[in-house]
């Protein structure tokens, strides 16, 4: 995961106790071809502004998954307008 080094973490809303702006979390073993999906949360502050931001994780056994909060969160064509839409496929 990588984040704000100042950031506070929670995995599946419980707070991490981690440091640093690369941080790795091991989850419990996952059953071979089960998937288990995790909110991931954090929250710092940017130029004096509280932010925070939440991502849902889906891995697997085996799996590794990388979650960049650094990087502005791919938008889905759900609840865009046509225009928005459109000036995208352009």
């Amino acid at each position: 995961m990588v984040v704000p080094a100042d950031a506070e973490v929670f995995f599946s809303d419980e707070a991490t106790k981690e440091k640093g702006t690369e941080r790795v979390f091991l989850t419990p073993p996952l059953e071979k071809g089960k998937s288990f999906h995790y909110n991931v949360r954090a929250r710092w502050n940017k130029g004096g502004k509280s932010v925070e931001q939440t991502r849902k994780v889906r891995v697997q056994a085996g799996a590794k998954v990388r979650v960049d909060f650094l990087k502005p969160e791919a938008k889905t064509a759900q609840g865009m307008s046509e225009k928005e839409a459109r000036d995208l496929g352009i």
